[in-house]
């Protein structure tokens, strides 16, 4: 019993850690150019269908025997010209999502640690990149155990700047609207709420307890949007 809780607790961790990352930091933006009611509507809408694509998704994962990853499975069920899609959009989608992450968090890294021990932004993004690519070498239960830590630290922030900002909070920009940008948080939110690669790694964590899947598919997909 423990091992199954320690198990979906790390599940959690690794889409919610996934969902839950660089992206969110650019809705705010986003919200203030095309207005919040506008931006609330792209997140009610956009957080639906996700959450159905994701459950797609894991029907997949669950149903085929075989271990795949993303463009594994496009080639199985959709031919080669299914794969050369995935191939191309997880390329450009993949590899344009981690640059975004090396960029911030040796940004953050630098803001944390760049008074005390000085250098440039680009040696702690570095310096980020080292220390994730040996995560990634030594294997997935390295990774969810690093997921639980930076996501509750990541949610401690958010926290401390939710808290700092309530007093500040002036009603009246949650009434705007600017058509000129009313697609604007379209990507931004799609971006934000994306958590479909992982969901083969919560397969591999889950070993044993794939009947709780679903589950953990479902509430990681709606927490973030809260």
């Amino acid at each position: 019993m423990k091992r199954k809780k320690q198990a979906i607790i790390k599940a959690f961790a690794t889409m919610i850690g996934m969902i839950i990352g660089v992206g969110m930091f650019g809705v705010p933006y986003a919200l203030s150019k095309s207005g919040f009611l506008v931006g609330l509507l792209y997140l009610i809408g956009l957080g639906l269908i996700m959450l159905i694509l994701h459950h797609f998704y894991t029907d997949v994962v669950l149903n085929t025997k075989e271990k795949h990853r993303y463009i594994g499975y496009a080639k199985q069920y959709l031919g080669k010209w299914g794969r050369r899609v995935a191939y191309v959009s997880s390329l450009f989608g993949i590899t344009g999502g981690l640059i975004a992450y090396f960029i911030v968090g040796g940004e953050f890294l630098y803001a944390l640690l760049g008074p005390v021990f000085g250098g440039e932004v680009f040696n702690y993004q570095v310096i980020f990149f080292v220390f994730l690519a040996f995560a990634v070498l030594v294997g997935l239960r390295l990774i969810s155990t690093i997921e639980i830590g930076m996501t509750i630290f990541l949610l401690l922030v958010m926290a401390i700047i939710f808290s700092y900002g309530i007093p500040k909070v002036n009603l009246l920009n949650l009434t705007t609207f600017n058509h000129a940008h009313i697609f604007l948080p379209y990507g931004v939110i799609l971006f934000a709420i994306g958590g479909m690669n992982a969901i083969p790694e919560i397969r591999d964590v889950l070993r044993g307890y794939g009947r709780d899947m679903r589950m953990v598919v479902t509430w990681s997909s709606i927490v973030p949007l809260a």
